[in-house]
């Protein structure tokens, strides 16, 4: 997501936002914020879409990739009902670029038990949290193949 603008100068007031991606451009508004989403859709196994969300964070408070996490993660076990943590750290991308990995097992809904595995990622003044969800029994079969999916994403500053 790209988002350019110009302004003549500080004195006058921002002008409309392009917002450009690989698939559409559109102008908005310069007040408003760009709260961008994506999510990729894999196969169903084991009674579970498998997916990879990717959300952009406009507003992150934090230049430091564990306090970052440390936010994400108090707000998760606030969030989430049964939640139970089973692996944090941090985790190397493809391209060399740090990255923070949280693992937790949850049920959304009575008798469904989700693995939840999150990256996050830091680049100046932007966060990213990418999210996919295992049963049980596809954290082990599908588990490594969406890892490296995970592990090649790179920001685009």
């Amino acid at each position: 997501m790209t988002r350019m603008f110009t302004r003549q100068s500080k004195d006058e007031p921002e002008a409309p936002a392009t917002y450009a991606n690989n698939r559409f451009a559109l102008n908005v508004p310069a007040d408003w914020q760009d709260q961008s989403f994506f999510r990729f859709e894999g196969p169903d196994q084991g009674g579970v879409k498998h997916h990879i969300n990717v959300v952009i964070d406009s507003d992150v408070k934090t230049d430091d990739l564990q306090h970052y996490a440390e936010m994400q993660l108090q707000a998760l076990q606030t969030e989430l009902r049964s939640f139970t943590l089973l692996k944090r750290g941090e985790v190397t991308l493809a391209s060399g670029a740090p990255a923070y990995e949280l693992v937790y097992r949850w049920i959304p809904v009575k008798d469904k038990e989700l693995i939840q595995q999150v990256y996050l990622v830091l680049v100046p003044g932007r966060g990213y949290i990418l999210t996919t969800s295992f049963s049980a029994a596809t954290w082990t079969t599908l588990g490594p193949s969406i890892e490296s999916v995970l592990k090649s994403f790179a920001p685009i500053a």
